[in-house]
């Protein structure tokens, strides 16, 4: 006898009493062997999608971290470079600032002093070394 079988049964009999019954309670369902099984691959297989979503997850999160790490590590590198840039070309303004105020004060130089491996910058500083001594 399957259990709509019975409850109607039992509903039937308490009719006859004068009592509807509206909610029945069915303790210690012991289910057929096929349906344990089909539930518990259902639950397996459950607990296999949620362990492959939360795995794909850290996968994307680590991923992220890592790009973003790297994105910040390169940021940081360029800056630092045109941080570097920027105080060389600054020296070198200010050396030719200085060089260029030394010369017009100093009588006007021949570029034949030029040696084959200078450039007119190193002509110029070694012109004013060679003034100083």
């Amino acid at each position: 006898m399957c259990i709509r079988d019975r409850i109607q049964n039992v509903a039937s009999k308490t009719k006859e009493w004068g009592i509807e019954c509206l909610r029945y309670e069915i303790l210690n369902i012991d289910p057929p062997e096929e349906i344990k099984k089909s539930m518990q691959y259902e639950a397996e297989a459950e607990r296999l999608k949620r362990r492959e979503i939360l795995i794909s997850e850290g996968k994307m999160t680590s991923t992220i971290n890592i790009s973003q790490g790297s994105k910040q590590a390169q940021i940081l590198q360029a800056e630092g470079e045109s941080e570097s840039i920027n105080i060389v070309t600054k020296s070198e303004a200010q050396f030719l600032d200085l060089s260029k105020s030394q010369l017009d004060s100093a009588s006007t130089v021949s570029y034949t002093h030029l040696r084959a491996h200078e450039t007119p910058e190193h002509l110029v500083c070694r012109l004013l070394l060679e003034k100083k001594k």
